[in-house]
C-alpha cells in the first residue's frame, strides 16, 4: 500500500470507512481518504513521472511511503 502525507499530490479522492494504520511506534494513524497520485522519481537517466492508484492519505505521517 502506498501512503501520502501530502494531499495536494492526490487526485480523484474517495472517502474511506474508518480505516487506521499502525506505524512502527505502535501509534494508530487515520486514513482520511484514498486517491491517485502522480509522483516524480529520480533515476540514473533523470526524473521520471509515475502514477499510483489507491494511495492512502494519512496526514500524520512524517514522510510519503511508496511500497515496492
Amino acid at each position: 500500500t502506498h501512503m501520502s502525507k501530502t494531499k495536494s499530490i492526490l487526485h480523484n479522492l474517495k472517502a474511506t470507512k474508518c480505516k487506521e494504520v499502525i506505524v512502527a511506534n505502535n501509534n494508530k494513524l487515520t486514513v482520511e481518504c484514498v486517491g491517485d497520485a502522480s509522483v516524480f522519481l529520480s533515476t540514473d537517466e533523470g526524473e521520471t513521472k509515475t502514477y499510483s492508484k489507491n494511495v492512502e492519505y494519512v496526514p500524520q505521517l512524517c514522510a510519503n511511503l511508496l511500497s515496492v
